[in-house]
């Protein structure tokens, strides 16, 4: 069974720090443009509003995917700032699904992935049947 797991969001301090300063996205760098700040001046405010942005725009694309693969039958749970996606199938059969139903890229932005940018699925191996002796 495959599980994968996507982060939903970060400490405050992460999240808010992700968004400041020279490594800031692109978007958000042109975001404090349009308010005359560089990057690394932005206040405060503009800060927390770029992260007002960019949440919404993740949970309403987590929310897509977590409609999605429920619709599927799989298994979603909350762990701390983690979604928990058990799907019951193997990790290639999984993804193959996921891009059938549009939202491979939701997984791949949020979930977990290796330097590559492949997924890294848990895979808990099925219990071999028990003989009785």
């Amino acid at each position: 069974m495959a599980t994968l797991r996507m982060s939903i969001y970060e400490s405050p301090e992460a999240e808010l720090e992700a968004l400041s300063g020279e490594r800031a996205p692109r978007w958000a760098r042109r975001f404090y443009g349009a308010f005359g700040y560089p990057p690394d001046e932005a206040p405060l405010e503009r800060v927390v509003h770029a992260l007002g942005m960019e949440l919404r725009e993740r949970l309403s694309a987590l929310g897509l995917f977590v409609n999605k693969v429920r619709g599927m039958g799989w298994a979603v749970r909350v762990e701390g700032g983690e979604l928990v996606v058990s799907s019951g199938l193997a990790p290639e059969r999984s993804e193959a699904l996921l891009e059938r139903a549009g939202v491979l890229v939701v997984a791949r932005t949020f979930g977990r992935s290796d330097d590559d940018g492949r997924l890294l699925w848990d895979v808990a191996l099925e219990e071999e049947p028990r003989v009785a002796s």
